[in-house]
C-alpha cells in the first residue's frame, strides 16, 4: 500500500463540516497525497493526489489529479483505473482523521474534534437500550460520512441481523438520537 500524507491547505482553524447533527467533523477541504512505498506489492506508478471535500453530507473525491514521476511511464486509462479512490477516501477518513469524533469541551461552552473510536461490540447485548442507539447513531453516521455501508458493517463487525440494524437505526432516528443534518463550518468551532 503506498504511503498517504493529508493537508487541508490554508483554512482557518476548525473550519469545514459538521456532520450528523454535529455528531462529527470533517475538516476540508483536505488534499491526500498518494506516494509509492518500497514493500508495495502493485506500486502506484504515478504521483496521484486527491481533493477530499463533504457532498451531500459524505466524505467524497472532488478532484484526481495524477502525474507521471520522473522516468515513469506514460499515464494511461488502465492505470487510472487501478487508483483506489474509495478505499483511499475511506482510509483518509479514518486513519489519516479528516473525519474526527466531536465531543464537548469541559466548560460545556463548546466542541472539540478527537479521533473517532468504533464502539465497543458489547452495546449489542442488551437490545436497544439508550447507550445501544448512541454508538448505532455513531456506527451509522461515521460509515455514511466516509461511503461505508452501515447496516453491512454493523452485520459484519457487530454480528446484528440486518433486519434488527434497519430497525435500531429507525429507531434511533424516530428518538432523534441520530440525527441527518449537515452544516458548513467557518471559524473556530468545530460543533
Amino acid at each position: 500500500m503506498p504511503s498517504f500524507t493529508t493537508t487541508n491547505g490554508p483554512l482557518p482553524e476548525n473550519s469545514g463540516w459538521s456532520l450528523y447533527g454535529g455528531r462529527l467533523f470533517a475538516q476540508v477541504p483536505a488534499r491526500v497525497t498518494a506516494t509509492a512505498a518500497d514493500d508495495d506489492i502493485e506500486p502506484i506508478e504515478h504521483h496521484v493526489e486527491l481533493e477530499i471535500d463533504v457532498v451531500e453530507g459524505r466524505l467524497a473525491c472532488t478532484e484526481l489529479r495524477a502525474a507521471r514521476t520522473e522516468g515513469g511511464p506514460p499515464i494511461t486509462s488502465d492505470h487510472l483505473r487501478r487508483i483506489p479512490v474509495g478505499s483511499w477516501v475511506e482510509l483518509a477518513a479514518e486513519k489519516l482523521n479528516v473525519v474526527q469524533a466531536i465531543e464537548p469541551t469541559p466548560d460545556g461552552e463548546s466542541f472539540r474534534a478527537i479521533d473517532f473510536a468504533w464502539p465497543s461490540t458489547e452495546f449489542v447485548d442488551d437490545g436497544p437500550t439508550e447507550e445501544a442507539l448512541e454508538s448505532i447513531s455513531q456506527i451509522f453516521a461515521f460509515c455514511m460520512a466516509t461511503g461505508q455501508k452501515p447496516i453491512a458493517v454493523l452485520a459484519r463487525e457487530y454480528g446484528l441481523t440486518k433486519q434488527t440494524a434497519s430497525r435500531w437505526i429507525a429507531t434511533a432516528k424516530r428518538r432523534g438520537i441520530l440525527v441527518e443534518e449537515h452544516r458548513k463550518v467557518d471559524g473556530d468551532a468545530a460543533g
